[in-house]
């Protein structure tokens, strides 16, 4: 039987949605919170106020909009189950997107469980690296994020995978990650038509939608964090327990969430002072973090078998993930196996 589902968003992004809905899909409403929508015929479907869902026969809520976050708990609020609500991550370039589904996507497939029932470590990028050995991690799985190869020079440290989404950071270290020695994720919008692929470098379909994708084939969300999207490849190589250290969730910044701005001499929200030193760099978004890390946490507590994020992050200020400090985490995490990648 075809899932019923209703597309709350009714504008070119829940237009997107209905195209992209799957074949055993079957759209049958759309929702949204515009009065001068409600009642009017969007991609053919009658468009409806929020409180007609209850009457509505569906399985799924799809939440097709830019402020996802906030009609996500709109409906909690109003008692909708959580396991009935998605996030949809449709791609905005449908033309650039089949030629990545073409060219990149199946060169995902190797990374599909290859870790399945391993543990690893997601380095972030914080100021309480400069607290920890690294070298330490060598013997265990890691991601390391964005420009985490700045702390090469004085660490032995060297990540098993690299992930980065931020167009800034890929903009700004591009080179050095195609000279990475080890598998890079990096978005499929970076990469030049036609232009040569680097071995060690991987091109995802990296939408900015805060919905938690578990098949790297189809996308890694970004989510407001380069973190998010490095826990659903973590999930889709098949790790059972990861374990965050570096991600100090605190930042001294004044601006609106996401807005670039140019840094001054000294970066004092990052491990090296020269991270973004007199570069641009986009301002945090603390509370769509917060969103996203909430979406990974429910994904894998709520699987079969469950699934653990922890947080060992040195003084970190985030509050999402159960704690422990860093050499119990060592303790904990199973190391790697010798010989595989």
């Amino acid at each position: 039987m075809s899932r019923k589902v209703v597309i709350f968003g009714a504008s070119l992004a829940g237009e997107r949605a209905f195209r992209n809905a799957g074949s055993d899909e079957d759209v049958v409403a759309f929702i949204d919170n515009d009065p001068n929508k409600q009642g009017t015929v969007h991609c053919g479907i009658e468009v409806h106020a929020p409180s007609a869902l209850v009457n509505l026969d569906c399985d799924i809520v799809r939440i097709a909009s830019y402020g996802s976050r906030e009609i996500y708990h709109e409906l909690v609020a109003s008692g909708w189950d959580e396991g009935r609500i998605e996030i949809d991550y449709s791609p905005s370039d449908d033309d650039l997107y089949r030629i990545w589904k073409r060219e990149h996507a199946p060169r995902l497939k190797a990374f599909n469980n290859r870790h399945q029932g391993e543990d690893c470590f997601i380095i972030g990028n914080g100021p309480s690296l400069r607290k920890m050995d690294l070298s330490l991690l060598n013997d265990y799985y890691t991601i390391g994020l964005n420009k985490i190869h700045l702390i090469f020079p004085r660490s032995e440290f060297r990540p098993s995978y690299h992930v980065a989404v931020n167009p800034i950071v890929v903009e700004q270290s591009r080179s050095v990650f195609e000279r990475m020695e080890y598998p890079s994720f990096l978005p499929v919008d970076s990469h030049a038509v036609n232009e040569p692929i680097c071995d060690t470098v991987f091109y995802i379909n990296a939408p900015e939608s805060q919905a938690f994708s578990k098949d790297a084939t189809q996308a890694v969300c970004q989510g407001s964090t380069v973190t998010y999207a490095a826990m659903q490849l973590a999930w889709y190589m098949g790790f059972e327990n990861v374990y965050l250290v570096g991600v100090d969730h605190s930042f001294s910044a004044i601006g609106k969430p996401n807005e670039t701005q140019r840094m001054g001499a000294v970066d004092p929200n990052h491990f090296d002072p020269n991270y973004f030193a007199n570069q641009d760099w986009q301002l945090p978004d603390l509370m769509g973090s917060e969103f996203s890390y909430q979406m990974g946490k429910r994904n894998f507590e709520g699987s079969d078998p469950q699934r653990y994020i922890w947080d060992a992050t040195v003084g970190g200020k985030l509050q999402v993930f159960p704690k422990l400090d860093y050499v119990e985490a060592l303790e904990k995490c199973r190391t790697r196996k010798i010989g595989k990648g």
